[in-house]
């Protein structure tokens, strides 16, 4: 499921939501640092590994997708943690609410 499909779905405040979806998005800055690291790096081993440097666009493939996969497991995860909170306190509310009934 998309990320922010599932952020809609989620029953979270409205600001939580909009931080979550605010620190989803890569700024600039990081995305071409990243970019010119990778490129360094990437050039480097291939050149200790005697890899011709005509494969290196895979191997930056490669580390970027792994990348851009890592990211979106860790949102994944804190909007599941953040659900989560939010039903026990919601839970929580509403057995309190049941003790002052009964």
């Amino acid at each position: 499921m998309h990320l922010f499909k599932k952020l809609d779905r989620s029953g979270l405040p409205e600001p939580i939501k909009r931080e979550i979806k605010a620190d989803a998005e890569w700024k600039d800055a990081a995305i071409q640092d990243f970019a010119d690291s990778l490129a360094e790096a990437a050039a480097i081993e291939m050149n200790k590994a005697q890899i011709p440097s005509q494969h290196q666009h895979w191997i930056n493939l490669g580390v970027t997708a792994g990348e851009l996969a890592l990211a979106h497991f860790a949102l994944c995860d804190r909007i599941d943690k953040l659900i989560l909170a939010t039903r026990l306190e919601v839970k929580q509310q509403q057995q309190t609410q049941q003790q002052k009934t009964t």
